[in-house]
């Protein structure tokens, strides 16, 4: 491609319909400042709760993988299962919050 040729294609005539379409679309609100911070709000409500759904999810896969490495150990003989019982319960014990894991 030639350097006109590259002059061209960037060229704000080179710009698409669509390209322009979203600029007014941007411009537009930002320019109506309602509009601007209910989509501040709102996209940041749904990171907040995409993440909240993402650490919930890890949390019970460490749960689950403490659970089996425990029957694991119970189960090779090397923990009693009255042990294995009193370190799973103890998660539960401290106000809900899931220690195990």
């Amino acid at each position: 491609m030639n350097s006109s040729a590259k002059a061209a294609a960037t060229s704000p005539a080179a710009k698409t319909d669509l390209e322009l379409e979203m600029e007014d679309i941007v411009r537009e609100i930002i320019q109506k400042e309602e509009l601007f911070f209910v989509l501040v709000i709102a996209g940041s409500i749904t990171i907040v709760s995409v993440f909240k759904a993402l650490t919930g999810m890890v949390s019970r896969l460490a749960h689950e993988r403490t659970r089996r490495e425990i029957a694991a150990y119970i189960a090779e003989g090397s923990m009693s299962p009255e042990q294995g019982e009193r370190l799973l319960a103890a998660g539960k014990r401290n106000n809900g919050i899931n220690m195990c894991g």
